[in-house]
């Protein structure tokens, strides 16, 4: 989804964009959440400095 939202429509646009490092941070979350167990409640933590 965010790859069609910023317009990337292969993988050599992907490697040229700015979004490279969230698009593969977001890929691996998600390959870790879905091995986990459903029991599990996930969240985003960031602080009002916008820091992770």
């Amino acid at each position: 989804m965010l790859h069609k939202l910023l317009n990337i429509s292969d993988f050599e646009d992907l490697l040229g964009h700015p979004a490279l490092g969230a698009s593969w941070e977001g890929f691996v979350i998600e390959n870790i959440i879905s091995q986990l167990s459903s029991k599990w409640q996930y969240s985003y933590y960031r602080t009002a400095a916008q820091t992770e």
